[in-house]
């Protein structure tokens, strides 16, 4: 009896596990097609480009929490992976903020700020990182 009902309580851990893993492949699914839908749309690079990345980070999340089980992680492991994803981000997106500026204020003014950004950043990353240690 006993036996029992640890099988049926194993079984509907495993049943409500599966559940959240084909929800999970759904969401990934439909991302994918609106990221193939993304290129048919008439809009420009860098609005295309910000869709994919915030569509493909949307996707790494759903992976990384649900088949790597970084749900379960402890804080410290989910703050260390979120700041880098944020530093990453803030990397990424640096070339194209100076594309912009560099259209419309010229090569010098988007150099400059562009400089600027990138030296702030690594201050600030810097610090982080020494006071978390």
């Amino acid at each position: 009896s006993k036996d029992k009902n640890i099988k049926k309580e194993h079984a509907e851990d495993i049943q409500h596990h599966v559940k959240i893993y084909i929800n999970v492949f759904i969401a990934l699914a439909i991302l994918t097609v609106i990221t193939v839908a993304v290129s048919f749309l008439d809009v420009s690079f860098i609005e295309a480009f910000f869709i994919a990345i915030t569509v493909a980070t949307i996707k790494g999340s759903l992976v990384l929490s649900f088949f790597m089980h970084l749900l379960e992680e402890k804080p410290a492991v989910i703050w260390i992976l979120a700041t880098t994803m944020v530093a990453f981000l803030i990397l990424m997106f640096i070339p194209l903020i100076s594309l912009q500026i560099s259209q419309r204020h010229g090569e010098n003014m988007s150099l400059k700020i562009t400089h600027s950004v990138i030296i702030v950043f690594s201050i600030v990353l810097t610090s982080y990182f020494s006071f978390a240690m």
